[in-house]
């Protein structure tokens, strides 16, 4: 993008121990040319996930980056869009004419070449390049955490939530993940890999995302309906202390009457008239 890009953190997925079963037989009969990692296993796996918009349509996360420079690299084949109806049967269409047209072709290259076979001889082998095949069968990421940080939510600012990710297991790698490839490079096995993980964790957090926004925003409204209603008994309070202080002021209080004041209760207690 050009743009100096910021994270939290500085790693995507980080892992603590790897377990792995390498099929000893195999590696011993072919001389070591073939590694096949019969059960690979990751344990004590973190992932952090980051996006700096909430905008879901915008592929700006962390592992969207790392997925589009893997697929830059021409690591691994980009996701295919899935057709329509119309196109998925037109794309039927040019895909039987290509193969009949393919066929034809094979056949008459295959017609020249086993004329050129007896004319030319083969190629002689280069000895001194040595790769070893490698073929991965089980893969299991167990006990996996996930940290996920969105900037840019309205209302809400920056939320972050932890999904539960569970354990991912790929049976067999070979066949879900590599097409039954065994000609794949070091570096294509693992952007493959990396590939098929962080896609599995980034549906996770897109499906559990819209359960988090509701969830914070109905606990931001419960806040503030509970601010609000505090705010208007204070202020109820505040009136009926100040009107009660008024009619206080505005009352005269009433005298409380004496002893001398109070009428005679029996004849006794009158006072006999002086006789001159």
């Amino acid at each position: 993008t050009g743009n100096k890009l910021e994270w939290q953190e500085d790693y995507i997925l980080r892992i603590k121990a790897v377990i792995v079963k390498i099929n000893l037989g195999r590696l011993i009969t072919t001389l070591g040319k073939e590694f096949e990692l019969e059960n690979l296993s990751f344990t004590g796996i973190h992932a952090n996930v980051e996006k700096p918009s909430s905008n879901l349509k915008v592929q700006d996360s962390n592992i969207d980056y790392l997925l589009n420079h893997i697929e830059c690299l021409g690591l691994a084949p980009p996701p295919e869009e899935e057709p329509t109806d119309d196109e998925a049967s037109a794309k039927k269409k040019v895909e039987e004419e290509e193969a009949r047209k393919q066929e034809e072709e094979e056949a008459a290259k295959k017609a020249k070449e086993e004329a050129k076979k007896a004319a030319e001889a083969p190629p002689p082998a280069d000895d001194n390049v040595f790769i070893p095949k490698v073929i991965i069968r089980k893969i299991a990421f167990g006990d996996i955490g996930c940290g996920v940080s969105i900037k840019q939510v309205p209302v809400i600012g920056t939320l972050s939530f932890h999904p539960r990710i569970g354990k991912l297991v790929f049976p067999d790698i070979q066949r879900d993940v590599f097409d039954n490839q065994e000609d794949l490079a070091p570096a294509e096995v693992v952007a493959c890999i990396v590939k098929a993980v962080a896609k599995k964790i980034s549906t996770v957090v897109v499906s559990d995302l819209p359960k988090q926004l509701a969830k914070n925003t109905s606990e931001i409204a419960k806040k503030a309906a509970s601010k609000g209603m505090e705010g208007m008994k204070k202020m109820g309070q505040s009136l009926q202390s100040a009107c009660c202080g008024d009619k206080t002021l505005a009352s005269p209080q009433a005298a409380t009457p004496s002893c001398a004041d109070a009428e005679p209760s029996s004849p006794s207690a009158v006072a006999a008239p002086e006789v001159k």
